[in-house]
């Protein structure tokens, strides 16, 4: 069984700025809660105990969000829902930090978590990753582990015209969604893509992940990159593929951003009615 997950928490969030000069994208709203709560409650509902999350400078926001705050507590001490949401953000999971010294990449970043994950299979999130599923990513990655008990990245279908922007995996179709992974090319041109699935982020690791860390170079910036350890995984036969349904947001940019709000608030049985109602009249207009 998986019960830890490691949560990287270590980018600029640039594409958002100036919000992101102070607040971290990992914590950008989607109604009333921070992506990055998003994310735990659904690592909550999927069984997962443990979680570290690897933090880059500046980040300290997000320790005190799942803190408690006892000012605002007692403020809405005769406030029961909003006392109820205030305390909310508390014992989602047992959740713990770690801070990464240097912006060096993503291989960087998880290998701060080795000594957290140990010998255990666990988990693997970016805290800016938001899909929006009738079974979550982790779920659908969890359930998909436990044909293939292997290494498992999560994986889904682009337009082939946009295959330059991802990490296109070479798959050996298993069927029910489940690939062996042959190769993976990063943002290969049109004509060269072995196929159109992409990586997401979400995956399911072992610890040999921390191996192939080690073996790995930096690029030119300096940065070690975790597609790269994927390479020396799938050339010992131990990367497979989950083919993940749902949509996918990018909420590092503004029009992802808005979309997931409006996704999120279709589905909020308080403001659904409201939001049908003002797109309904926003479309007159066109």
């Amino acid at each position: 069984m998986v019960k830890k997950a490691v949560i990287l928490c270590g980018g600029l969030g640039t594409r958002f700025l100036p919000y992101t000069k102070s607040i971290p994208k990992e914590m950008i709203p989607i109604l009333d809660k921070p992506i990055l709560q998003i994310l735990l409650e659904e690592l909550k509902d999927a069984g997962i105990e443990k979680v570290l999350i690897i933090l880059g400078r500046n980040k300290e926001c997000i320790q005190n969000h799942f803190d408690r705050n006892i000012e605002l507590e007692a403020a809405l001490k005769n406030k029961a829902d909003l006392y109820e949401k205030a305390r909310g953000t508390e014992n989602i999971v047992d959740i713990f930090y770690k801070r990464c010294s240097e912006p060096k990449g993503t291989a960087y970043a998880l290998n701060c978590a080795k000594d957290f994950v140990r010998n255990d299979t666990f988990l693997m999130l970016f805290g800016d990753e938001l899909m929006k599923s009738e079974i979550s990513v982790i779920k659908q990655l969890l359930r998909a582990y436990k044909k293939c008990k292997n290494n498992l990245i999560s994986v889904q279908k682009v337009d082939k015209k946009e295959v330059h922007k991802y990490g296109i995996i070479q798959p050996l179709d298993l069927g029910g969604g489940l690939y062996k992974v042959i190769d993976f090319v990063e943002k290969p041109k049109e004509s060269e893509a072995p196929s159109n699935i992409s990586y997401l982020g979400a995956a399911v690791l072992r610890k040999e992940i921390f191996e192939e860390i080690q073996k790995i170079e930096p690029d030119k910036n300096g940065c070690y990159n975790l597609p790269d350890a994927f390479k020396e995984l799938i050339k010992q036969d131990n990367m497979y593929a989950c083919e993940i349904t749902g949509e996918r947001f990018d909420t590092g940019n503004k029009f992802g951003f808005v979309k997931a709000n409006i996704a999120y608030g279709l589905a909020d049985a308080d403001i659904n009615t409201q939001l049908k109602e003002y797109i309904i009249s926003l479309l007159k207009d066109f």
